[in-house]
C-alpha cells in the first residue's frame, strides 16, 4: 500500500503548542498513528517538514522507529537536517523537491508547497501538498484535483492512496455539479 503524510514537525515546540500538545505528546501520537497505519513493506511519501529543531541524533533515532519505505519531498524545514554530515539519508528511498508517479490510471504530483499549475494538471493529474497546514484559502485557486495532506487535515495519521483517490474524485464530482 502507498501512504502520504505532511508537516509532522517532530520536535517543534511551537507547533505542538498550536496543536494543543506538548512535544512529547505530539511526537508519541504521530509515531503511534504512523506505525499502526503503515507496515514495513508499505511506501510512505512524506510531503515535507518532517522535523523542526531536532538534533541529528534525535532525527536518526526517530526515523529508525517509523515503519515503511520512506520517500521524502523536501520542505522548507527539511533542508537544514539534510545538509548535516551525520544525518542518515539511507532512511529514504528517494529525496527530492518534487516526486511524480503513476498509480493505476492516476498521475500524482507531490510537492511540499501548493502549486497553482503542475505537470499534467489539464490531464487530471492529482496534486498533493502540505506547508499551509489547515489553511483552506488555497483550495479554490488550486482546484478539486489537489489535496492538502498536512497532519491537521488527516487526523494526525498517514492517509492511503485509495483514500486520496476517493476524496479527490468526490471533490471533482462535487465541483462539476
Amino acid at each position: 500500500m502507498i501512504y502520504f503524510i505532511s508537516d509532522t514537525h517532530f520536535y517543534h515546540k511551537n507547533m505542538a503548542k498550536s496543536r494543543s500538545f506538548t512535544v512529547e505528546q505530539m511526537n508519541a501520537l504521530l509515531i503511534k498513528n504512523w506505525n499502526e497505519t503503515v507496515s514495513e513493506s508499505d511506501d510512505i511519501y512524506i510531503l515535507g517538514d518532517l522535523f523542526y529543531r531536532a538534533s541529528i541524533e534525535e532525527a536518526n533515532a526517530l526515523l529508525n522507529t517509523l515503519n515503511g519505505k520512506k520517500h521524502l519531498v523536501i520542505g522548507n524545514h527539511d533542508k537544514h537536517f539534510l545538509k548535516k554530515e551525520h544525518f542518515n539519508k539511507e532512511h529514504f528511498q528517494e529525496i527530492s523537491y518534487i516526486i511524480e508517479f503513476n498509480y493505476d490510471e492516476y498521475h500524482f504530483f507531490l510537492c511540499h508547497y501548493p502549486v497553482v499549475d503542475w505537470n499534467r494538471k489539464r490531464y487530471e493529474s492529482f496534486h498533493l501538498y502540505g506547508h499551509v497546514h489547515a489553511n483552506r484559502a488555497f483550495k479554490p485557486i488550486l482546484g478539486p484535483q489537489s489535496l492538502n495532506l498536512s497532519v491537521e487535515n488527516i487526523d494526525y495519521k498517514p492517509i492511503s492512496i485509495n483514500q486520496v483517490i476517493s476524496i479527490i474524485n468526490k471533490q471533482i464530482e462535487d465541483s462539476s455539479l
